[in-house]
């Protein structure tokens, strides 16, 4: 008779080893999910709350990885915001904003558009991010410009950066 055997792939080996600094590593994520919650459910579109969760899971749950860098957090959310910001300017002067908003296949084709040359320009730029494409999608379908969540995503960034560098010590990539 086989030996019961716990992992049986149900657990990550890290995992059964080390459960403890798991728990506090994930643990540090659930202050920030109830702020960004708190904060989406009373001014932002889901999409942007999406996208910033993802980020922080990003942050906090692969600490380590190139994608969690500094340059391609903030770089990545910022061309998305950028290239986001430029749409919805272009739209507008070019008088197609009714368009937009009253087409369900008029946007979705445009933003399709807009979240592939998104992630063309952070691969180009080496600012990959996978997270910011939720960002340009929420930005775009706000159907109208928000510094607002502008500002709540670059803070958001810097903020889980600056906690992800004081217990950069401590933190492992989980994955």
């Amino acid at each position: 008779m086989k030996k019961f055997n716990l992992n049986s792939n149900v657990f990550d080996d890290k995992f059964l080893l080390n459960p403890l600094r798991y728990i506090f590593q994930i643990g540090i994520c659930i202050p920030i999910f109830i702020i960004l919650l708190l904060l989406g459910d009373v001014v932002l579109r889901a999409p942007i709350v999406i996208a910033v969760a993802s980020s922080a899971f990003t942050i906090f749950v692969m600490p380590k990885s190139t994608v969690s860098n500094v340059r391609r957090v903030i770089g990545g959310h910022t061309i998305a915001i950028i290239t986001g910001g430029l749409f919805m300017m272009v739209l507008t002067f070019v008088g197609l904003n009714g368009l937009y908003e009253s087409s369900t296949l008029f946007r979705d084709i445009l933003v399709a558009v807009l979240v592939v040359l998104t992630i063309f320009i952070m691969v180009i730029t080496d600012t990959e991010h996978p997270p910011a494409a939720g960002t340009i999608l929420g930005i775009c379908l706000q159907n109208e410009w928000s510094w607002f969540s502008v500002l709540f995503i670059l803070m958001s960034m810097v903020i889980m950066l600056f906690i992800k560098s004081i217990l950069s010590t401590r933190l492992i990539n989980l994955v």
